[in-house]
């Protein structure tokens, strides 16, 4: 959960939901499922890279 604690940190503003993920899927999709909202394709992207890099 400290992952998630980082990105709510600096992208809160975004974030809409956080979902457990069945283990059934947590193989292939990981064990957290996050859900944001921008205006700005570009700030996803930058979510994006930003959480890849905390894997």
């Amino acid at each position: 959960m400290r992952i998630v604690w980082k990105i709510q940190t600096k992208y809160g503003q975004y974030l809409k939901e956080i979902q457990h993920i069945p283990d059934a899927f947590s193989d292939v999709m990981g064990n957290i499922g996050l859900i944001f909202n921008t205006e700005a394709q570009e700030t996803i992207a930058e979510i994006s890279r930003y959480v890849d890099e905390l894997k």
